[in-house]
């Protein structure tokens, strides 16, 4: 008889055990869906908060660190953001989205040390998925920023390679190369994004720029006019405009340009003195001074 009672009283210890933890890992599940919701609906500390009831549920759980961890990261927390990415690759070293993803938050820190320890993180993505098409492109911008726009361009390449259609990537290889001098080079880039995406305003402003450099000054003027088409708050375009205005003879027109620079930006002091340039080339020298002086009080 006492047996009997053991044997029943094991069983439903047995049972409650089984129900408790089935229970907690529903709970779990529970709480990374309603994190991913909130992470969706832009709720973003709400979510945190959903994530961190799961890992306190299951602290093996590598893609609830990394959640949690995106969350973080969008939020501007990039060194706690980090410290989970550290906690998902303990427990997954495979885990080709977590390195990926702390090379980004190590690339947002925006300090040197931190970006090139982003490049080893985007090379072990890589090296885990060579198709990864993201961790290339991170890794030419962070190359890029660090002066290496040779490497920059390799990965530029390596992604047209494995989707011709990703526009980034031109208009990124475009930038390296104009900064490596050659202009010729960064145009058909450029030229490129503008055919993919003929709204890829930035492209059109590069392109100019680039035009200006190799003295197609009338050119460089049609692709800023296509950006203030696009965009009539786009201030560079303004600007960069008025320069090659006023070095073509046109100083009235540039300085319209640097007038429309200072209405949208007031603090824009490259306007200011380059506006006073132009009013000096058309003889008006003691308005140009006085004026730009007033604002310089």
């Amino acid at each position: 008889m006492r047996k009997r009672y053991l044997g029943i009283l094991l069983l439903i210890i047995s049972v409650t055990l089984f129900i408790v933890i089935k229970g907690s890992i529903m709970d779990e599940n529970s709480y990374i869906e309603k994190g991913r919701i909130k992470y969706n609906l832009g709720k973003l500390e709400e979510a945190i908060e959903d994530f961190t009831k799961a890992i306190e549920l299951n602290p093996k759980n590598a893609e609830t660190y990394n959640n949690r961890a995106i969350s973080k990261s969008k939020l501007g927390r990039q060194e706690e953001a980090i410290k989970d990415y550290d906690k998902a690759i303990e427990l997954d070293p495979t885990y080709t989205d977590a390195y990926f993803h702390r090379g980004v938050s190590k690339s947002d820190l925006g300090r040197e040390e931190e970006a090139i320890e982003a490049i080893k993180d985007y090379d072990k993505a890589i090296e885990l998925d060579p198709t990864y098409i993201d961790a290339y492109f991170h890794r030419g911008v962070s190359k890029n920023d660090l002066g290496r726009e040779e490497e920059a361009i390799e990965d530029y390449d390596k992604i047209v390679e494995l989707d011709p259609t990703y526009t980034d990537a031109y208009f990124h290889r475009g930038v390296s190369k104009s900064d490596l001098g050659r202009e010729e080079e960064a145009i058909k880039d450029y030229d490129k994004v503008v055919e993919l995406d003929p709204t890829y305003i930035d492209a059109y402003n590069n392109r100019g720029v680039s035009k200006n450099i190799l003295g197609k000054e009338e050119e460089a003027i049609k692709d800023y006019d296509k950006v203030i088409e696009l965009n009539s708050k786009y201030i560079l375009a303004y600007f960069n405009r008025g320069i090659v205005k006023n070095n073509l003879g046109r100083a009235e027109e540039a300085i319209k340009d640097y007038d429309k620079v200072i209405e949208l930006d007031p603090t824009y002091e490259k306007a200011y003195y380059n506006r006073m340039k132009s009013k000096s080339n058309l003889g008006r020298k003691e308005e140009a001074i006085k004026e730009y002086l007033m604002h310089n009080k």
